[in-house]
């Protein structure tokens, strides 16, 4: 998938640089999601919580609640 990637990436060069960027953020996002998907255990913890998101088991969270959740406010 990497090597795909890094083909994709340098076609890509030719394109206008909106479309570039865009092709760029969807690209990564796409490996990083297999890289993820490769474990067995990941894949199945991702997909549940996929699963509970669409069912609305949960609610939303802001990033702000998040990052005070997990000790990453930088205020402390």
């Amino acid at each position: 998938v990497a090597n795909r990637a890094q083909r994709c990436l340098r076609a890509s060069v030719r394109w206008p640089k909106p479309a570039r960027s865009h092709f760029e953020e969807e690209l990564s996002s796409l490996v990083e999601t297999a890289y993820l998907l490769r474990s067995p255990k990941n894949a199945q913890r991702l997909f549940e919580a996929m699963r509970r998101s669409l069912a609305n088991e949960v609610e939303p969270s802001s990033v702000e609640e998040l990052r005070r959740e997990f000790g990453l406010d930088p205020e402390g």
